[in-house]
């Protein structure tokens, strides 16, 4: 991932950090294919689920591995999630937006960013 517009999907996240962990994103304990879920791997061979959150400090997080996966690209690359700059740009129009304005950007009730409209 060179820039944030290139943010993996979920599932590109999960098994981006199974290899991380692990070294492969094979089963640890056999070798054997895995498939993967929204939140664990289960192995085809041995039937053993494998989480990405269970054995780290990512255990008990609530964030999606989307933003964990950010958190880690921004620690690498030695930047503040609050300097890097993300372009959202809306589908519909909204009326009595001005630049210079501020935005909250909202993931359900969490505050995940914010700005000034350009």
């Amino acid at each position: 991932m060179n820039s944030l517009a290139s943010l993996p999907t979920e599932r590109q996240c999960h098994i981006a950090l199974l290899k991380l962990l692990h070294g492969s994103s094979a089963c640890p304990e056999c070798a054997g294919r895995l498939l993967f879920r929204r939140s664990y791997a289960r192995c085809r061979v041995c039937r053993i689920k494998h989480s990405v959150r269970a054995t780290t400090w990512f255990r008990g997080s609530n964030l999606s591995l989307q933003k964990l996966w950010l958190l880690i690209w921004c620690w690498q690359k030695q930047k503040s999630t609050g300097t890097t700059k993300l372009q959202v740009k809306l589908s519909d129009k909204i009326r009595a937006i001005t630049p210079g304005q501020s935005t909250v950007i909202y993931d359900g009730q969490y505050v995940v960013g914010g700005g000034i409209v350009a």
